[in-house]
């Protein structure tokens, strides 16, 4: 996809103007009101569960499914569900959201219906091996195969139904002055959720909640509670204005349909939104070699444990014990990117958007590629940690900088546009999933797949190095 020319002319813009206070706050008095904190507050914890049900996925759905006798090659096409989802779910949902007319508002029905389903899928997957049995399953674990798997992609589909319209949520409620503080919320938000979620992977829960079989039955259950307790906070905290009468008489007089709105969308885009779009398509590669294999990695290549090895064994003990490790590290990477992005609107201010940026992209790329020399799992955990400040730009920066263009550009395709913009996650998920599963099927290396992450991580630091980028005049520090 491409999309060219310049950014939308700011009404009332002054370029004398350009590098003071004035400027941005004269800016910022044309666009309305700021969103109350609390509504901030509101939608940074819905995004707080879903990214708690990411985490849970990250550290236990690997392993439960080789547990279960999947192959390894077989785990990363299982994880083309996410992608796949992202890419056919929000589209649908963010077209039809941006034409919703009903009382509750644009986003919030989207999110308690996707919310829901994606509760019950959690407790089918948490509890797959349990009904495998009851449906006649034998040592062979078909059954249970087939029902964890299918469970996993539905719970894919309804996650991404609901936390498109949280993040547009975001572009409806604060006008793009406040895009960055927002953006800073929901980065603290994603990175708590990570925390709780990988804390909770890191424990032996079995001992903890003993009326649970196992540990992925006992995370999948508090996910789900974890996931619908937040979605309620969002609801009631984030309020969204109903679209006024004349709103619905255009909706209802359009005679656009999603298609038409979509090419709409991708050809009036600025040339930085694409810009920043082909910059997250390299982040997030790097990003999905380390959600599919990382505390996978840990227990079998870097501690030498075995996920086929029979429950209770020593090699199968170490294993176990080493992707708890690996939820560990996640968990401290979650302190480190909580910690960050409480500093990072202070750093966006300071340096600009590019400035954090482009730090988080270096070491990411380093990181990964350290990956070859790792044989203590204490090294993997302090990799891990550091890889939390590239997370917190992950989740705040480019998304800022898309909601400032959003709100600029077209408000009333804010939908589309984040769907469109989440693509640059989901398409480099597809193929890390497909090319992961031919490394390890030729190589039998999980750690070469990861060091290909630090790869391509690299290109894209470069990338953002020299691309000639026109973000939005209204932050002086561009």
């Amino acid at each position: 996809m491409v999309g060219g020319g310049a950014p939308t002319p700011i009404p009332n813009y002054d370029p004398s103007l350009a590098e003071s206070d004035d400027a941005v706050k004269g800016l910022a008095e044309d666009e309305g009101p700021l969103a109350p904190k609390s509504s901030l507050f509101g939608v940074a914890v819905g995004l707080l569960g879903m990214q708690f049900a990411w985490s849970v996925q990250i550290g236990y759905v690997t392993k439960a499914l080789l547990e279960l006798g999947v192959s390894r090659q077989f785990v990363a096409l299982a994880w083309l569900a996410g992608p796949i989802a992202g890419i056919v779910m929000q589209p649908i949902v963010g077209w039809y959201s941006d034409r919703n007319t009903s009382r509750f508002g644009r986003r919030r029905p989207f999110i308690v219906v996707g919310v829901i389903l994606a509760v019950f899928m959690m407790i089918i997957f948490g509890f797959g091996d349990k009904i495998g049995k009851i449906l006649g399953d034998t040592d062979d674990h078909k059954r249970a195969i087939i029902v964890s798997v299918t469970a996993f992609w539905f719970l894919d589909f309804a996650i991404n139904a609901a936390q498109g319209p949280v993040r547009t949520l975001l572009v409806d409620i604060a006008p793009p002055s406040q895009q960055a503080e927002g953006n800073s919320y929901l980065a603290l938000g994603t990175s708590l959720g990570n925390f709780l979620g990988s804390l909770m992977g890191s424990l032996d829960l079995k001992k903890v909640f003993s009326f649970f079989h196992n540990d992925v039955s006992a995370i999948y259950t508090l996910g789900a509670f974890v996931l619908l307790a937040s979605a309620v906070v969002c609801v009631i905290f984030a309020r969204e204005t109903p679209a006024t009468a004349e709103e619905i008489e255009v909706i209802q007089n359009s005679t656009e349909n999603g298609f038409s709105a979509l090419r709409r969308a991708c050809a009036e885009a600025p040339s930085a939104y694409w810009k920043i779009y082909g910059i997250n398509c390299f982040t997030w590669f790097a990003w999905f070699t380390l959600f599919i294999y990382g505390t996978s990695w840990v227990g079998a290549e870097v501690m030498g444990g075995s996920e086929s090895a029979e429950e209770g064994t020593e090699s199968r003990t170490i294993y176990d014990d080493g992707v708890r490790l690996g939820n560990l590290g996640f968990s401290l990477q979650s302190v480190v990117s909580i910690v960050y992005s409480i500093m990072l609107n202070f750093l966006m201010s300071r340096f600009g958007k590019l400035g954090p940026y482009i730090f988080s992209q270096i070491v990411q790329a380093v990181i990964l590629s350290c990956c070859l020399f790792v044989k203590k799992a204490v090294t993997a955990i302090v990799m891990f940690g550091v890889l939390g400040i590239c997370w917190a730009n992950s989740m705040a920066v480019p998304w800022a900088i898309v909601g400032e263009i959003t709100g600029k550009n077209a408000p009333e395709l804010a939908g589309m546009y984040i769907t469109i913009f989440n693509s640059s996650q989901a398409f480099p998920e597809v193929l890390v999933s497909i090319v992961a599963q031919w490394i390890v099927r030729a190589t039998g290396s999980q750690t070469i797949v990861l060091v290909m992450g630090g790869g391509v991580a690299t290109l894209g630091a470069l990338v953002l190095c020299i691309a000639q980028i026109d973000l939005p005049v209204m932050d002086p520090y561009f």
